[in-house]
């Protein structure tokens, strides 16, 4: 085939080709005239003239003829007399009534407004597993150490008594329950989820306030403030100062504290003291000393009573862990189901035993 053979086969097929185009634009110009024109039709039978419309220009312009008459291609076609109306949120609309696209907001998971604190005494203090509703322990008391150096060969050595009692540290329980409807929980996909860690953080809270200030009465946790040993600090010493000699006093009778538990509105009062000088003596505000005293790891809890300062030796305690948090969710009787209501039922079951009280010590600074 020669080159002018080719030449009139390509013209041949662009000519058609653009005879489909303009074919199929004439029909969307006329589809847009006719949506239109019924759109502003009035009720009574009135009929509006139709303003120029996409398809209408398109169809019109001297490009689309020059592409009908051979042209390869039409170029830029414009738009100029169109009048087109600015396309705006329905949420930013300042008409009334509010006009504009529905645009629908994006959704951050998770529930708000509920603090959070770190629960490090609950990875602190030491475990015991049990699957029963109690744990039972024997405490000698009023111990006091008699061995002696033999007075001699045939001499009556020295005698040992020993006061035993046996203590069952009871296992409670710690739950809560709530009322939601079952559209809500499948309408929002992270709900489950998030009411999941919210109830656990909540179970888990309340169980260690229980280990620092349970007050053993009713089903109440017998803690740390309750059944500790009570001791005072001395009278004219810096707060600190009494923190550290109730330290050296355990040191010396055996029960060298592993953490200490201080509220911590008492802790940064003693990490703000200033010297004469008015300079800091526990770092400074851009570069504070870490909860530590004298050395021990100091939990900051305000489930403490302010003015109080716990000192805990792990041998002498435990969390009796009876059952992790389980968060459920179910139909409890025929009223939800006919309802459609379910009910989310949070607990754990835990206890506490100070098996020797000598070994956590509860300080009230003066």
């Amino acid at each position: 085939m020669t080159d002018e053979a080719t030449l009139s086969a390509v013209e041949g097929a662009l000519r058609k080709h653009a005879e489909v185009t303009g074919d199929k634009i004439e029909g969307l110009a006329a589809k847009f005239q006719e949506f239109e024109q019924n759109a502003l039709t009035g009720l009574h039978g009135m009929s509006y003239s139709a303003p120029s419309t996409p398809g209408s220009i398109i169809v019109r312009s001297e490009r689309v003829q020059a592409l009908r008459d051979g042209m390869k291609h039409s170029g830029r076609i414009g738009l100029g007399e169109l009048s087109c109306k600015d396309l705006t949120s329905l949420q930013g609309s300042t008409t009334s009534p509010a006009e504009g696209v529905n645009v629908v907001p994006s959704e951050a998971a998770g529930l708000w407004g509920v603090g959070r604190r770190p629960l490090r005494l609950l990875d602190l203090i030491p475990r015991i597993a049990t699957s029963s509703n109690s744990v039972r322990y024997t405490r000698l008391t009023g111990f006091s150490n008699a061995a002696a150096v033999q007075a001699g060969e045939g001499a009556v050595k020295a005698t040992q008594t020993l006061t035993p009692s046996t203590i069952d540290a009871p296992i409670q329980t710690i739950a809560v329950t709530s009322k939601m409807s079952k559209q809500v929980l499948d309408d929002t996909p992270f709900l489950e989820s998030a009411l999941d860690s919210l109830f656990r953080f909540n179970l888990l809270d309340r169980l260690e306030a229980q280990i620092v200030a349970g007050d053993g009465t009713g089903s109440n946790l017998d803690g740390f403030e309750s059944a500790g040993t009570a001791i005072s600090g001395p009278s004219g010493e810096a707060q600190p100062d009494q923190v550290g000699d109730a330290i050296a006093t355990m040191i010396a009778a055996g029960y060298a504290p592993d953490y200490l538990l201080v509220n911590p509105n008492d802790f940064q009062g003693w990490r703000a003291q200033r010297s004469t000088t008015n300079e800091y003596i526990a770092g400074h505000w851009s570069n504070p000393n870490p909860p530590v005293m004298w050395g021990i790891p100091a939990v900051l809890s305000p489930s403490v009573t302010s003015g109080k300062v716990v000192l805990a030796h792990n041998a002498s305690h435990a969390l009796l862990d009876r059952q992790d948090p389980a968060v459920e969710i179910f139909e409890t009787n025929s009223d939800d189901v006919e309802t459609n209501m379910l009910t989310l039922r949070a607990e754990l079951r835990a206890g506490i035993a100070i098996m020797d009280p000598q070994g956590v010590r509860v300080l009230s600074l003066v």
